[in-house]
């Protein structure tokens, strides 16, 4: 590969995720891979995520509790590159 500088900078918009790889440790921690995806609904990322037990136990069985935290996360972790 060739390199050049300065880099191109591009922005890519995600507004989309998929929770796939969920991996439970019974009574003590889960952890998953989240697939992000652009406007366009192509795949351009990925985040890995541990639950800790607390978490784990907060989740439970309420799919609507880990969907919202990875949304809660990701939108942190998007206001934090402004």
């Amino acid at each position: 590969m060739i390199t050049f500088y300065p880099p191109i900078n591009k922005i890519i918009k995600i507004n989309q995720f998929q929770i796939v790889d969920v991996k439970i440790s019974l009574f003590e921690k889960a952890n998953f891979r989240v697939l992000l995806y652009d406007t366009d609904g192509i795949l351009t990322d990925n985040r890995y995520f541990e639950l800790d037990t607390e978490q784990y136990l907060q989740w439970n069985s309420d799919d609507r509790w880990l969907i919202n935290y990875v949304k809660s996360k990701l939108q942190d972790e998007s206001q934090n590159q402004t």
